[in-house]
């Protein structure tokens, strides 16, 4: 029974590293893509942004992250009506 645990343990473990490696795979693809990644919450709060992108507009992921993108782009029309398309369950690709 023991070397069964063990065995477990050794997978676990394997599978953690396997996780661990391909997550570090995944930031330098982010952070290395031209275009800029970003997320929001249920309530337009930005929870991520990333890639070289933010460079070419002068921007760093702290300057967005934990604002609000309505606040942000509360003068733009056009992105307001896409945020809120895209929390209403559509695919905006514009």
């Amino acid at each position: 029974m023991r070397r069964r645990v063990t065995q477990i343990k050794a997978l676990v473990e394997e599978a953690k590293q396997v996780a661990i490696s391909a997550k570090q795979r995944i930031d330098v693809v982010i952070k290395n893509t031209d275009a800029i990644l970003y997320s929001f919450d249920k309530n337009g709060m930005f929870t991520f942004m990333e890639g070289r992108g933010l460079e070419q507009i002068n921007l760093k992921s702290e300057d967005r992250v934990g604002k609000s993108v309505f606040e942000i782009h509360k003068n733009n029309p056009v992105v307001l009506d896409m945020v809120n398309r895209v929390m209403r369950g559509e695919h905006v690709s514009e």
